[in-house]
């Protein structure tokens, strides 16, 4: 079974996609300069450093911060992305939000006091059956498996919801 994901790759010349990057059914996200850590994991990494102060400071459980975003922001994403969502927002109301300066980004520190309390205490995650959350007597090839199962139904639904529900053409706007 194949492991759920986009393929990356840098834009081919010409922009066609070639049906070689799609062996395995993924959509291929293409980038028009290499970046370090490509767009989602780099956007992974901005969410992770505000989830961890959000874990250190004690704003937020590891249940309240992953329910927040599976049953909020995960859904949004997933049926718009963060730019689509940006319009039906409004850009104007965009616009005052980047203008706002009530958030300040965490500090890159290296390190999660959460984190290693976690790893000294030997909550290791899924492979040795606690981390953040605790799995109890499930081993990991069955969480994994269920883990990849979930991501392969969602991402039929996700392709389902664009074909029948669809929120206009997209159109590539680049920015500066």
């Amino acid at each position: 079974m194949p492991r759920p994901g986009a393929r990356i790759s840098l834009r081919p010349p010409g922009g066609k996609t070639p049906a070689s990057y799609r062996p395995d059914g993924k959509k291929p996200v293409l980038v028009d300069r290499f970046t370090p850590g490509y767009v989602a994991n780099r956007l992974q990494a901005a969410m992770t450093l505000e989830i961890t102060r959000m874990l250190d400071e004690g704003w937020a459980s590891a249940e309240a911060i992953d329910d927040s975003i599976k049953y909020s922001l995960a859904l949004r994403m997933a049926t718009m992305g963060a730019l689509m969502k940006a319009d039906f927002t409004g850009l104007d109301m965009t616009r005052r939000s980047l203008s706002n300066k009530m958030y300040t980004p965490p500090e890159v520190k290296g390190y999660s006091e959460t984190l290693e309390g976690l790893i000294a205490d030997g909550k290791m995650g899924v492979m040795n059956g606690s981390g953040y959350f605790d799995y109890g007597d499930m081993k990991p090839d069955e969480l994994f498996r269920n883990r990849d199962s979930g991501l392969l139904k969602l991402k039929a639904a996700v392709e389902t919801v664009e074909t029948e529900t669809p929120l206009g053409k997209r159109v590539t706007r680049r920015g500066g």
